[in-house]
């Protein structure tokens, strides 16, 4: 019989750690291919937002394109006690940043009852910085926001009566001064949409054609006010005869069979331009709809209609300087008065715009 030598008490101490190493490393192992294949190894990008955005789509705003994400949400279906209560029509909010610095903060809320495209009077300082998105929907980028309306569907969705939802994105990366202004505005424009059609997809209200079809606007550039064509159309001009052109500005930006934009404004003492009148087009079907339903009458200084060419409709606008002037600030009356000094009467401005805008529009008359 062969004997049988004992094991003495320090070997299995060497066997009980060479178990629990392995079993260590194994976890690492198995936790590395998770990482992996959570963070896109398997072409598949990580949600945040309560699974409403994909990392990949964040990277225009990145501040680190390598680098990964993290998220904090409260609305409906995660956060703190069902959702946020700090703000009246606030539905739910998601801040995303990275290790190396905040990268962009979503909103979702009630439309503003005020705003670019809409029937409600609004100054024309609303349009100064204001770039259409495009592509048929009613959004907009300024100089670090970005905003878009939901489609009509997702009002019910969201509880949000017959009224629209806006999404909006504050940018918070600090790094976005290395990039061009334009591109600044299309990277927003990019990554909003990414998140509004995650939104609409996940809560069964995503509409055909919402998104970017083509590439968003880029920031407006102010150059001095030609005499002729003013705001890019042929014949119409909004200046009066005797008027000092050279210290006029005008800015067009956008596509007038989509959204479109053109200001007319003089420097001021700052960054803040005394914005003297403001013109808009728009064919997105949910600012024609509230326009039709809007009991909002129009003052002298603000005017909207639908203009129909063909099988299309649009909404134009004009916003004049002296738009509901109890409202103004020391800025906006000093606005007025060189509205009243340079540009023609309200009424002649109107006419001219929508005599000048239709052949744009492809009307016939």
């Amino acid at each position: 019989m062969k004997d049988v030598k004992k094991k003495g008490p320090g070997a299995t101490r060497v066997a009980r750690l060479s178990i629990a190493l392995s079993l260590i490393i194994l976890v690492l192992v198995a936790g590395a291919v998770y990482g992996v294949w959570g963070r896109g190894g398997s072409g598949e990008d990580l949600a945040l937002c309560n699974g409403v955005l994909k990392e990949g789509a964040l990277s225009p705003l990145s501040v680190n394109p390598n680098g990964e994400y993290e998220s904090s949400y409260s609305g409906p279906g995660g956060g703190p006690e069902g959702g946020p209560a700090d703000r009246r029509g606030l539905i739910s909010r998601c801040s995303v940043w990275q290790p190396e610095g905040e990268v962009a903060e979503f909103e979702v809320f009630d439309a503003w009852g005020f705003g670019p495209f809409r029937s409600e009077p609004v100054t024309p300082g609303w349009y100064v910085n204001a770039s259409p998105f495009g592509s048929g929907s009613n959004g907009w980028t300024e100089n670090r926001r970005a905003e878009v309306w939901l489609p009509q569907k997702c009002a019910e969705a969201f509880k949000a009566g017959n009224g629209p939802v806006q999404v909006q994105l504050e940018l918070r990366n600090t790094r976005h001064e290395q990039w061009e202004q334009g591109d600044t505005r299309r990277r927003m424009a990019e990554v909003l949409m990414s998140y509004a059609k995650g939104l609409a997809e996940a809560e069964g209200c995503d509409a055909d054609g919402f998104g970017l079809t083509e590439e968003a606007s880029g920031a407006p550039s102010y150059e001095r006010v030609p005499d002729e064509g003013q705001c890019g159309l042929s014949g119409f001009g909004a200046t009066r005869d005797q008027a000092d052109r050279t210290e006029i500005l005008q800015s067009t930006v956008g596509d007038p069979k989509d959204s479109w934009i053109c200001v007319l404004a003089r420097d001021g003492d700052s960054s803040r331009k005394y914005a003297l009148v403001a013109f808009a087009v728009t064919k997105d079907e949910q600012l024609i709809s509230h326009h039709r339903e809007s009991q909002v009458e129009d003052p002298e200084e603000f005017r909207t209609d639908i203009v129909t060419c063909g099988d299309r409709e649009y909404l134009v606008q004009m916003s004049h300087a002296g738009t509901d002037p109890r409202d103004h600030d020391e800025h906006e009356r000093k606005a007025f008065e060189y509205a009243e000094a340079s540009l023609l009467s309200p009424d002649l401005l109107y006419k001219g715009f929508v005599d000048g805008i239709k052949p744009r529009l492809g009307c016939s008359s």
